[in-house]
């Protein structure tokens, strides 16, 4: 009887993490602090086209609308999330990419529309669980942001994501180049992909 209540007491505390983390990830979701404003209105008008231009090569999204957000975030350049309501976006942090240029941007883009192709193939729950194992595992957030680096140069975009990656090594925070070089393909892997 003992053993009974404690496995319930156990069940109940695991569904509250749950439910806590699905909590966290809406908030962070649905209010992120925008940067929209006149002055980066051109590089966002500008993102659009050049994200359109890049999810030509990804057939799976053809029919999906994605939105594009200017954000500020913790960490990282870009973010692509699968919405529970509203569809998709890609959320760019403008004070992190407003040098860049169309190919670094191509090649952002053919990595978070990389996220979204694989996300558009999973049922809520998957993506639950996926978001859950992405937050506490970091083996399996590496071993998804290596795929999805794969992904990305496989989809034809070698080159400009090259240049996105490195674009990235040149600009980003002391805690982004640890991430890139803990979880991401190296430049070297990058340029050797595909070479034999």
């Amino acid at each position: 009887m003992a053993n009974r209540l404690n496995f319930k007491r156990i069940l109940v505390y695991i569904l509250l993490l749950v439910l806590f983390f699905i909590l966290i990830i809406i908030l962070n979701l649905y209010f992120p602090q925008s940067v929209k404003n006149e002055s980066n209105r051109d590089f966002l008008e500008k993102s659009v086209v050049i994200m359109n231009d890049v999810k030509q090569s990804y057939p799976l999204l053809n029919d999906i609308d994605i939105e594009i957000k200017l954000v500020f975030l913790d960490s990282g350049a870009a973010e692509a999330h699968k919405l529970f309501f509203s569809g998709y976006e890609v959320l760019l942090d403008y004070d992190d990419l407003k040098n860049a240029d169309e190919d670094v941007l191509k090649g952002l883009f053919a990595h978070e529309l990389a996220h979204l192709e694989d996300y558009s193939s999973r049922l809520w729950f998957s993506m639950i669980v996926f978001g859950i194992k992405y937050a506490l595992f970091d083996s399996y957030k590496k071993e998804v942001e290596r795929k999805t680096d794969l992904s990305a140069i496989e989809h034809g975009f070698k080159k400009e994501f090259y240049e996105f990656r490195k674009y990235r090594l040149e600009t980003g925070s002391k805690s982004d180049l640890e991430s890139l070089e803990e979880n991401y393909l190296s430049l070297e892997e990058i340029e050797s992909y595909g070479t034999s």
